[in-house]
């Protein structure tokens, strides 16, 4: 999840209050590590991650979506395809303290046009 920041808010402030507002999930200041960057010319990200140890019935839908929570060994395949390297980064990052900060960079593939 994620969302844009509002006037003076930083990165952490963002996140903290994106959880909230976009699952109901209370987490602190405190819980949130900047894991890494992504870059591209269209947008720059930071990549933040925390552990929640509240119960998973905590979460719920702004949306009236389904909330279902994952393994990070057994993610779901319909999902952004970033996701799938991000989320077991950001694990281990706080977990096991194996990754510092890592920053990755997009840029736009070249295309050969045939006619």
């Amino acid at each position: 999840m994620g969302g844009k920041f509002e006037n003076g808010e930083t990165n952490t402030h963002c996140i903290e209050r994106e959880v909230k507002e976009e699952t109901g999930l209370m987490t602190k200041l405190s819980d949130w590590r900047k894991i890494g960057e992504l870059h591209s010319t269209q947008f720059d990200v930071d990549v933040m991650a925390a552990i929640y140890k509240g119960e998973e019935s905590d979460a719920r839908s702004l949306e009236k979506e389904q909330v279902e929570w994952f393994s990070v060994n057994v993610l779901p395949k319909n999902m952004m395809s970033n996701l799938s390297w991000l989320i077991p980064i950001c694990r281990d990052a706080i977990v096991n303290k194996e990754i510092d900060m890592f920053v990755t960079t997009y840029t736009q593939p070249r295309v050969a046009v045939v006619v």
